[in-house]
């Protein structure tokens, strides 16, 4: 047996190492939570999925070739870029009613929650500049 793609075998290991178990302990304890079941059997589908997609040669060339092509990575470019601006207006509009509502209701835990969620947005803010200038630099 030869591991063609140790990324994807590797990451199907952790999800069967995670999957496993918990369905394992899951079963032997008293009262069986069928959310948990239901979590377990799915992580070690995707597990034992990820080793035999990664121990084929064939489909491991089909992941590559799926991987470098013009039109995947176009829309992966699109779907990160659409989730960051998403996750800066949603930061935003959270830290903005989180200060309100601390302000209005006098209570600090609103304040800290909305300058923890300020901090984030300066850090999603501080790192897109930098990415930009990286970029602007090197072309």
């Amino acid at each position: 047996m030869k591991i063609y793609n140790k990324k994807t075998f590797m990451s199907g290991v952790f999800l069967i190492v995670l999957g496993v178990p918990t369905l394992i302990i899951n079963i032997l304890e008293k009262d069986v939570d069928v959310n948990i079941v239901i979590l377990a059997v799915t992580l070690s589908a995707f597990g034992f999925s990820s080793v035999i997609r990664s121990i084929s040669c064939k489909k491991t060339k089909e992941d590559k070739l799926d991987e470098l092509d013009e039109r995947n990575c176009l829309i992966k470019l699109k779907v990160q870029s659409k989730s960051f601006q998403i996750t800066q207006i949603v930061s935003f509009v959270l830290m903005f009613f989180l200060l309100v509502m601390g302000k209005v209701s006098g209570n600090k835990e609103f304040i800290i929650m909305g300058v923890g969620i300020a901090f984030a947005l300066c850090v999603l803010m501080f790192s897109e500049l930098c990415t930009s200038m990286y970029y602007e630099l090197k072309n």
